[in-house]
């Protein structure tokens, strides 16, 4: 079989109803789940405090940085009857032409 597999059999789905089946206290097993997260992270497991920080405060964004050779700028050739084209598509957009 090629592809992602049916719903029911997504490692996703499976993870999903497992944690939402209730614990031995009858509580969701996700809230068992999220209690030892929190545990290991006030346990001084980096992995762990990372994750809860993230989830509460939101993941800090990476920032990428392309540059070209010797961090100059990216060069881009462009052959002239194409931006002739691209020139020329513009211009008939900027006045309305959709087509």
């Amino acid at each position: 079989m090629a592809g992602r597999p049916p719903k029911k059999q997504c490692l996703t789905d499976l993870m999903r109803r497992s944690l939402a089946a209730p614990g031995p206290d009858g509580k969701p097993r996700k809230a068992l789940l999220a209690k030892k997260i929190v545990d290991l992270a006030l346990e001084g497991k980096q992995w762990a405090a990372e994750m809860c920080v993230d989830r509460m405060d939101g993941k800090v964004a990476t920032i990428l940085e392309h540059s070209g050779p010797d961090g100059g700028s990216i060069p881009i050739a462009i052959d002239p009857a194409d931006a002739k084209r691209l020139v020329e598509a513009v211009e008939r957009l900027s006045d309305g032409d959709t087509a």
